[in-house]
Protein backbone atom coordinates (compact mmCIF):
# COMPACT_ATOMS: atom_id res chain seq x y z
CA UNK A 1 0.00 0.00 0.00
CA UNK A 2 2.83 2.38 0.84
CA UNK A 3 4.46 1.68 -2.52
CA UNK A 4 1.13 2.37 -4.24
CA UNK A 5 0.82 5.73 -2.46
CA UNK A 6 4.36 6.68 -3.44
CA UNK A 7 3.57 5.77 -7.05
CA UNK A 8 0.47 7.97 -6.99
CA UNK A 9 2.49 10.86 -5.61
CA UNK A 10 5.17 10.30 -8.24
CA UNK A 11 2.68 10.25 -11.11
CA UNK A 12 0.91 13.35 -9.74
CA UNK A 13 4.17 15.31 -9.55
CA UNK A 14 5.24 14.09 -12.98
CA UNK A 15 1.87 15.04 -14.46
CA UNK A 16 2.01 18.50 -12.87
CA UNK A 17 5.50 19.13 -14.22
CA UNK A 18 4.48 17.87 -17.66
CA UNK A 19 1.39 20.10 -17.74
CA UNK A 20 3.42 23.10 -16.65
CA UNK A 21 6.05 22.45 -19.30
CA UNK A 22 3.37 22.07 -21.96
CA UNK A 23 1.75 25.34 -20.88
CA UNK A 24 5.08 27.13 -21.02
CA UNK A 25 5.83 25.68 -24.44
CA UNK A 26 2.42 26.75 -25.77
CA UNK A 27 2.84 30.29 -24.45
CA UNK A 28 6.35 30.58 -25.86
CA UNK A 29 5.10 29.42 -29.24
CA UNK A 30 2.17 31.83 -29.18
CA UNK A 31 3.93 34.95 -27.87
CA UNK A 32 7.31 36.35 -28.77
CA UNK A 33 9.91 36.75 -26.06
CA UNK A 34 11.19 40.25 -26.68
CA UNK A 35 14.72 41.55 -26.45
CA UNK A 36 15.79 45.04 -25.42
CA UNK A 37 16.11 46.11 -29.05
CA UNK A 38 12.40 45.44 -29.55
CA UNK A 39 11.42 47.52 -26.54
CA UNK A 40 13.42 50.53 -27.67
CA UNK A 41 11.08 50.79 -30.65
CA UNK A 42 7.98 50.44 -28.45
CA UNK A 43 8.82 52.99 -25.73
CA UNK A 44 7.72 56.06 -27.69
CA UNK A 45 4.84 54.37 -29.52
CA UNK A 46 1.61 55.74 -28.06
CA UNK A 47 -0.33 52.85 -29.60
CA UNK A 48 1.50 50.32 -27.42
CA UNK A 49 1.19 49.96 -23.66
CA UNK A 50 4.23 48.55 -21.88
CA UNK A 51 2.90 47.01 -18.66
CA UNK A 52 5.31 46.11 -15.86
CA UNK A 53 3.69 43.18 -14.07
CA UNK A 54 6.37 42.82 -11.39
CA UNK A 55 5.88 43.76 -7.73
CA UNK A 56 5.63 47.39 -6.62
CA UNK A 57 9.15 47.28 -5.23
CA UNK A 58 10.33 47.63 -8.82
CA UNK A 59 9.83 51.37 -8.35
CA UNK A 60 12.96 51.30 -6.20
CA UNK A 61 14.91 48.92 -8.44
CA UNK A 62 13.94 50.68 -11.65
CA UNK A 63 11.37 50.43 -14.40
CA UNK A 64 11.45 51.16 -18.13
CA UNK A 65 10.56 54.67 -19.26
CA UNK A 66 6.92 54.98 -20.41
CA UNK A 67 5.95 51.66 -18.86
CA UNK A 68 2.99 51.40 -16.48
CA UNK A 69 3.59 49.62 -13.18
CA UNK A 70 0.69 47.20 -12.71
CA UNK A 71 1.60 44.05 -10.73
CA UNK A 72 -0.41 40.92 -11.43
CA UNK A 73 -0.75 40.43 -7.67
CA UNK A 74 -2.60 43.72 -7.14
CA UNK A 75 -6.22 43.46 -8.34
CA UNK A 76 -4.90 43.05 -11.88
CA UNK A 77 -8.31 42.18 -13.34
CA UNK A 78 -9.73 45.39 -11.86
CA UNK A 79 -7.09 47.99 -12.60
CA UNK A 80 -5.87 46.74 -15.98
CA UNK A 81 -9.16 47.43 -17.83
CA UNK A 82 -9.67 50.63 -15.85
CA UNK A 83 -6.33 52.01 -16.99
CA UNK A 84 -5.92 50.45 -20.44
CA UNK A 85 -8.76 50.54 -22.94
CA UNK A 86 -9.95 47.34 -24.58
CA UNK A 87 -8.35 46.41 -27.87
CA UNK A 88 -5.02 48.04 -27.01
CA UNK A 89 -1.65 46.63 -27.99
CA UNK A 90 0.20 45.42 -24.91
CA UNK A 91 3.76 44.37 -24.08
CA UNK A 92 4.30 42.66 -20.72
CA UNK A 93 7.41 43.16 -18.58
CA UNK A 94 7.81 40.19 -16.27
CA UNK A 95 10.02 38.35 -13.83
CA UNK A 96 11.31 34.97 -14.90
CA UNK A 97 8.87 33.34 -12.51
CA UNK A 98 5.69 35.22 -13.39
CA UNK A 99 5.50 35.60 -17.16
CA UNK A 100 3.17 32.62 -17.60
CA UNK A 101 0.73 34.00 -15.03
CA UNK A 102 1.01 37.51 -16.47
CA UNK A 103 0.13 36.30 -19.95
CA UNK A 104 -2.74 34.09 -18.77
CA UNK A 105 -4.27 36.84 -16.63
CA UNK A 106 -4.00 39.36 -19.45
CA UNK A 107 -5.53 36.92 -21.92
CA UNK A 108 -8.48 36.46 -19.55
CA UNK A 109 -9.26 40.19 -19.53
CA UNK A 110 -10.66 40.26 -23.02
CA UNK A 111 -9.71 41.65 -26.44
CA UNK A 112 -6.19 42.92 -25.79
CA UNK A 113 -3.42 42.31 -28.31
CA UNK A 114 -0.37 40.92 -26.51
CA UNK A 115 2.60 41.70 -28.74
CA UNK A 116 5.04 39.79 -26.57
CA UNK A 117 6.75 39.71 -23.20
CA UNK A 118 10.18 40.48 -21.82
CA UNK A 119 12.05 39.30 -18.73
CA UNK A 120 13.24 42.44 -16.96
CA UNK A 121 16.47 41.00 -15.56
CA UNK A 122 17.52 39.98 -19.08
CA UNK A 123 17.05 43.42 -20.63
CA UNK A 124 17.74 45.96 -17.87
CA UNK A 125 21.41 46.48 -18.73
CA UNK A 126 20.57 47.94 -22.14
CA UNK A 127 21.33 51.66 -21.98
CA UNK A 128 18.72 52.63 -24.55
CA UNK A 129 15.82 51.58 -22.31
CA UNK A 130 16.14 54.55 -19.94
CA UNK A 131 15.54 52.90 -16.58
CA UNK A 132 13.78 55.21 -14.10
CA UNK A 133 13.03 55.16 -10.37
CA UNK A 134 10.16 56.62 -8.38
CA UNK A 135 10.76 59.54 -6.03
CA UNK A 136 9.28 59.49 -2.54
CA UNK A 137 8.46 62.11 0.09
CA UNK A 138 8.00 61.40 3.79
CA UNK A 139 4.42 61.73 4.95
CA UNK A 140 4.40 62.86 8.56
CA UNK A 141 1.87 65.42 9.79
CA UNK A 142 4.57 68.07 9.50
CA UNK A 143 5.41 67.04 5.92
CA UNK A 144 1.78 67.43 4.83
CA UNK A 145 1.51 70.76 6.63
CA UNK A 146 4.56 72.02 4.74
CA UNK A 147 3.13 70.93 1.39
CA UNK A 148 -0.18 72.64 2.13
CA UNK A 149 1.51 75.79 3.40
CA UNK A 150 3.67 75.97 0.28
CA UNK A 151 0.67 75.48 -1.98
CA UNK A 152 2.02 72.26 -3.49
CA UNK A 153 -0.25 70.26 -5.80
CA UNK A 154 -1.46 67.00 -4.21
CA UNK A 155 -3.54 64.27 -5.83
CA UNK A 156 -5.58 61.63 -3.98
CA UNK A 157 -6.13 58.54 -6.16
CA UNK A 158 -8.41 56.64 -3.78
CA UNK A 159 -12.01 55.81 -4.63
CA UNK A 160 -15.07 57.88 -3.68
CA UNK A 161 -16.12 55.31 -1.08
CA UNK A 162 -12.75 55.86 0.63
CA UNK A 163 -13.13 59.65 0.47
CA UNK A 164 -16.47 59.29 2.26
CA UNK A 165 -15.12 56.86 4.84
CA UNK A 166 -12.06 58.77 6.04
CA UNK A 167 -12.41 62.31 4.76
CA UNK A 168 -9.87 64.06 2.56
CA UNK A 169 -7.11 66.64 2.65
CA UNK A 170 -8.97 69.85 1.90
CA UNK A 171 -6.43 71.20 -0.56
CA UNK A 172 -5.93 67.97 -2.56
CA UNK A 173 -7.24 67.18 -6.03
CA UNK A 174 -9.42 64.06 -5.92
CA UNK A 175 -9.05 61.76 -8.94
CA UNK A 176 -10.03 58.12 -8.31
CA UNK A 177 -7.80 55.65 -10.12
CA UNK A 178 -10.91 54.07 -11.64
CA UNK A 179 -11.51 57.27 -13.64
CA UNK A 180 -7.87 58.28 -14.02
CA UNK A 181 -7.66 57.29 -17.68
CA UNK A 182 -10.05 60.13 -18.52
CA UNK A 183 -9.43 62.55 -15.65
CA UNK A 184 -5.64 62.68 -15.36
CA UNK A 185 -5.71 65.73 -17.64
CA UNK A 186 -6.97 67.74 -14.65
CA UNK A 187 -3.41 67.70 -13.33
CA UNK A 188 -1.06 70.54 -14.25
CA UNK A 189 1.90 69.91 -16.52
CA UNK A 190 4.10 72.66 -15.10
CA UNK A 191 4.19 71.88 -11.36
CA UNK A 192 5.52 69.22 -9.02
CA UNK A 193 2.78 66.68 -8.28
CA UNK A 194 2.56 64.91 -4.92
CA UNK A 195 0.46 61.79 -5.40
CA UNK A 196 -0.94 59.35 -2.87
CA UNK A 197 -3.67 56.74 -2.29
CA UNK A 198 -4.34 54.48 0.69
CA UNK A 199 -0.86 52.97 0.91
CA UNK A 200 1.01 54.11 -2.20
CA UNK A 201 0.42 51.32 -4.71
CA UNK A 202 -2.26 53.02 -6.78
CA UNK A 203 -0.17 56.19 -6.65
CA UNK A 204 2.58 54.35 -8.53
CA UNK A 205 0.12 53.13 -11.14
CA UNK A 206 -1.24 56.63 -11.65
CA UNK A 207 2.19 58.26 -11.76
CA UNK A 208 3.53 55.87 -14.37
CA UNK A 209 0.35 56.21 -16.43
CA UNK A 210 0.63 60.01 -16.44
CA UNK A 211 4.29 59.87 -17.42
CA UNK A 212 3.47 57.48 -20.22
CA UNK A 213 0.74 59.91 -21.35
CA UNK A 214 3.33 62.68 -21.72
CA UNK A 215 3.76 64.37 -18.35
CA UNK A 216 7.35 65.42 -17.90
CA UNK A 217 7.06 67.28 -14.62
CA UNK A 218 8.21 65.92 -11.29
CA UNK A 219 6.04 63.33 -9.54
CA UNK A 220 6.55 62.47 -5.87
CA UNK A 221 4.89 59.52 -4.11
CA UNK A 222 3.73 60.23 -0.55
CA UNK A 223 5.20 57.35 1.41
CA UNK A 224 2.61 55.35 3.32
CA UNK A 225 -0.32 57.11 1.68
CA UNK A 226 -3.47 58.22 3.47
CA UNK A 227 -3.04 55.55 6.13
CA UNK A 228 0.13 57.31 7.23
CA UNK A 229 -1.55 60.72 7.09
CA UNK A 230 -4.36 59.50 9.34
CA UNK A 231 -1.93 57.76 11.68
CA UNK A 232 0.06 60.99 12.01
CA UNK A 233 -3.10 62.87 13.02
CA UNK A 234 -3.34 65.33 10.15
CA UNK A 235 -6.83 66.90 10.23
CA UNK A 236 -9.07 65.82 7.34
CA UNK A 237 -12.34 67.33 6.13
CA UNK A 238 -15.53 65.57 5.09
CA UNK A 239 -15.90 64.70 1.43
CA UNK A 240 -18.59 66.62 -0.43
CA UNK A 241 -19.66 65.28 -3.82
Amino acid sequence: RIIFIYLLIFFFIASTISNRNNLRKNLEEKYQKLEAIHLTTFISNKNIYIVDTREFTVSNEGYIKNSIILPITFSYSTWFPSIIKEGSNVVLICDEGNYESAIKQTEALGPYHILGYAIYNEIRENGNLNIQKAEYNENTKEDVEILVRNGEYMVDLREISEFKETGVIKEAELIPLSTFRNDYVKMPTNRDIYVYCKLGKRALIGMTYAKRAGYTNRFVIMRGGMNQTIHEGYPLVSYNE
